[in-house]
């Protein structure tokens, strides 16, 4: 409204009948006008209609009585406006669903409704048309009225199926009555079936009247040219309905569909409700839960004594990581989910135990470290750094065992189980291994935290990070101008005596662990209970893999009673529905910063795979960080069977990946690299312009290809300006929506 009337207390029913005119003005001035869609269509629905329609959806949640009131919603509107809440003075989602939550509770205090659902649609009716807002967290985005129209379309759909569940339920009971009575009196049947038949058709038209608030029916106005049932056949209509007919909400009765799309629609409301109830029960979690269910990918120790004391001696030893840092892990994650922040995640494909020297933590750590400043720079904002470093021990294989000189011996599955020498002695599997596995973390995470907190990250000396094998002269000449920038700007805080108060800021970072959580048995040794929940202390984040991640399998099970920020591996069999529910049970209450999906499609994959994996989370309203791998998808072998990833391949993907998700109306927030700091030729292609015949020059990763420090480097810098155009891109998009509701 363009003058909203002054704040009003909760009246007696006999005192708001003063109000009509001012209610009728509300109304009237307030109204959305929304994008027709198959079988719902409304163009121009009021206050009053929408009242009508969201309060006999409350009132079928509702154990008796105490309908919501036109009243209220003017009331709650007027108490919410000029709020600073809202840009454009109108009601949040959170401050309206409060609203609505607040007033229906059940007898023990829990809300009735459930948080982003009436409340979205109720905050979305209130705002102006053509500057609907984000209502998906707690800033603030352009989004389109067919988004919302769409978002109304879910809602109501959902109501509809829920009575179209009733009503078959009702007719079930009936049948079955009808049944009783008529193996009781068999000489009546016909008069049973008579007074049986006119039950039913009372049952439908019950159900069809409860059926009314949750489907509409297009009413033609003076203008309409299409028959009314046009709205029901297909899925044709296309995004250009500028020049449909004016049409006006209207509760209309329900038709019953065709039995084949009953069955289906059955079977459906069965598995949500089951689902659901799974979710809001889950099934006991323990430490050891896990044992009971099938178990992928696991080391086949013989002797069982060995195992029992290898895990007991972990068990006593001191935790690798503090509860308090993967909490400050998970809250870096939440900010990157809200855009706040970018994810940086790289390292070993997997470690190896000789590689535990200071010269190698060095090179992983100062390659990592300069990539991030790269992406602070062309992103401007903070890098969530976290290493594949000390415990990525061990590798999931396809096949367990391998053909070495005509023989068949076990694969090398990672230092932690057994040996990477082609003997069938070395390759037995070891329990002693995982022992050795937590010392060789131990040393590792030790010495890099003594780096990064001693100076080694300090961004003054950042012009001192070269390895002394950049031979490339156009990219050494973007990083010394990037690098000089920093450092002068610097410089200038120092000199003005600003930096004082940030000198931790620039003299450290923070930096995180992670590796694939695959032995169960060490993972469940290392995990701690604090205050009553459980941390898995062998590293601060850690990832289930695409051959692990079954929905009744141990790992699942494991992963859902942890509070570690976890990583959900997404490749290519990964079937989108899967997906919901896979998240679901990991974070069954939403949290923040605990799910972080790593798609890794393969380039030639994205456009078609992703869009649909990034719709269903979308529409399941479900918090997630999405970073892109763009290297396990693109693996091939050479003519000389050598495993390599091509350079361009890579940045295909991850270029893909960047613009489904701008297409989609999502976000990537972080990438997930195989990379070394080392001068090795694994991959082809890059500023060096390696070939599949330099291959064999220094080639010593022990399981797949990484990038060298070459190729990490060029990669970081388009990243870098992928981020910026995007940063570009959302600038524009703030002015424009300031510009439109200044206007």
């Amino acid at each position: 409204p363009q003058q909203a009337p002054q704040q009003q207390p909760q009246q007696p029913p006999q005192q708001q009948q003063q109000q009509p005119k001012q209610k009728q003005e509300f109304y009237q001035s307030s109204r959305a006008r929304f994008i027709p869609l198959p079988r719902i269509r409304y163009s121009a629905m009021t206050k009053a209609e929408l009242a009508t329609v969201l309060r006999n959806q409350l009132n079928q949640l509702q154990d008796s009585g105490d309908p919501l009131s036109d009243d209220f919603y003017f009331q709650v509107h007027s108490a919410r406006k000029g709020s600073s809440s809202a840009a454009s003075g109108f009601p949040t989602m959170e401050n309206f669903g409060s609203a609505l939550r607040s007033r229906f509770r059940h007898p023990d205090g829990s809300p009735k409704l459930p948080t982003g659902t009436l409340g979205r649609i109720a905050a979305s009716s209130l705002r102006k048309p053509k500057k609907l807002m984000s209502l998906k967290g707690s800033h603030h985005a352009a989004v389109s009225v067919r988004e919302m129209n769409e978002q109304l379309a879910r809602e109501f759909r959902a109501a509809e199926r829920a009575r179209e569940e009733k009503r078959r339920k009702r007719q079930q009971q009936q049948q079955q009555q009808k049944k009783k009575k008529q193996d009781a009196d068999g000489d009546d049947d016909a008069a049973t079936a008579t007074d049986d038949d006119a039950t039913d058709k009372a049952t439908a038209e019950d159900g069809t009247e409860e059926a009314k608030a949750a489907d509409g029916e297009a009413v033609k106005t003076p203008t309409a040219t299409k028959n009314d049932d046009s709205d029901s056949d297909s899925d044709s209509d296309s995004d250009d309905d500028d020049d449909e007919e004016e049409v006006i909400f209207r509760p209309k009765a329900g038709q019953a569909p065709q039995a084949q799309q009953q069955q289906q629609q059955e079977q459906q409301e069965q598995q949500e409700q089951q689902e659901q109830q799974e979710r809001q029960h889950p099934v006991e979690w323990s430490l050891d839960s896990w044992r009971q269910r099938r178990i992928a990918q696991q080391p086949d120790y013989p002797d069982s004594g060995k195992v029992e004391a290898a895990i007991g001696k972990i068990k006593s030893l001191p935790p690798l990581v503090h509860s308090s840092e993967i909490l400050r892990l998970r809250r870096q994650l939440a900010a990157a989910q809200q855009g706040q922040s970018f994810l940086l995640q790289g390292g070993d494909c997997a470690e190896r135990f000789q590689d535990c020297t200071s010269t190698s933590i060095e090179a992983k750590l100062k390659i990592i470290l300069q990539m991030s400043l790269v992406l602070v720079w062309g992103a401007r904002m903070p890098t969530v750094r976290i290493g594949r470093v000390a415990g990525q021990y061990g590798k999931p294989r396809s096949k367990p065992t391998e053909i070495v000189d005509g023989k068949e011996i076990p694969c090398f599955k990672g230092d932690n189980i057994n040996s990477f020498e082609p003997n069938a002695e070395t390759r037995v599997h070891d329990p002693d291994r995982l022992v050795q596995g937590y010392f060789h973390s131990a040393c590792t995470l030790n010495y890099i935290r003594s780096l990064v907190t001693t100076g080694f990250a300090d961004l003054h000396q950042s012009k001192h990070w070269d390895l002394g094998y950049v031979q490339n002269n156009v990219n050494r000449q973007k990083y010394q101008q990037l690098t000089n920038r920093i450092v002068d700007a610097l410089d200038f805080m120092s000199a003005c005596g600003a930096d004082s108060a940030h000198d931790q800021v620039v003299s450290s970072v923070d930096f995180f662990t992670s590796h694939e959580g695959l032995v169960m048995e060490f993972e469940s040794a290392v995990t701690r209970e604090y205050e009553g929940k459980y941390f898995n202390t062998g590293a601060h984040f850690i990832w289930i893999g695409d051959r692990t991640r079954q929905l009744d399998g141990a790992h699942v099970e494991y992963f859902r009673g942890i509070e570690n920020p976890i990583g959900i591996k997404v490749g290519p069999t990964m079937v989108p529905e899967d997906l919901v529910k896979l998240i679901r049970t990991l974070n069954p209450t939403n949290a923040p910063g605990k799910i972080t999906l790593i798609t890794r499609l393969g380039a030639g994959n994205v456009k078609k795979m992703l869009p649909p994996l990034i719709k269903v989370v979308q529409e399941a309203d479900l918090l997630v960080l999405w970073t892109c791998d763009p290297m396990h998808g693109n693996t091939h072998k050479t003519e000389q069977d050598i495993k390599t990833r091509s350079f361009d391949a890579i940045l295909d993907e991850l270029s893909t990946t960047f613009e489904c998700h701008n297409n989609t109306g999502s976000r990537l927030g972080g990438v997930h690299f195989e990379m070394t700091g080392e001068d090795v030729t694994e991959c082809t292609g890059g500023p060096q312009n390696l070939l599949a015949t330099d291959l064999h020059v220094n080639y010593t990763s022990y399981c797949d290809p990484r990038l060298n420090y070459a190729q990490s480097m060029e990669i970081s810098f388009r990243l870098a300006a992928m981020l910026a155009e995007q940063r570009k891109s959302k600038q524009q998009q703030q002015q424009q929506q300031r510009k439109s509701l200044e206007y």
